[in-house]
């Protein structure tokens, strides 16, 4: 899958751009990506996902390490966390 094979690309990046100090792995990602203000996030509660508002902002950090709680879906199948 492509998809997995451009996570070690994008993550060297990133931390190209954390070393040149243009970024910081803990700033909030809206301030990158601006479309990403106001996140749904997914949430397993009684053992059902459910989406909610997320509490905090999410980081460049939440994203590298897969704890921003977004999500994907796969065709034909329930969304999965991320």
């Amino acid at each position: 899958m492509i998809a997995s094979c451009t996570k070690l690309l994008t993550s060297i990046c990133v931390l190209q751009c954390v070393e040149r100090g243009l970024v910081s792995v803990t700033e909030p990602v809206e301030n990158i990506l601006p479309e990403l203000k106001d996140m749904d996030i997914v949430t397993l509660e009684a053992g059902e996902l459910k989406t909610t508002k997320a509490q905090g902002k999410i980081t460049l950090a939440h994203l590298m390490t897969h704890t921003s709680g977004e999500a994907y879906e796969f065709p034909g199948t329930n969304p999965q966390i991320a």
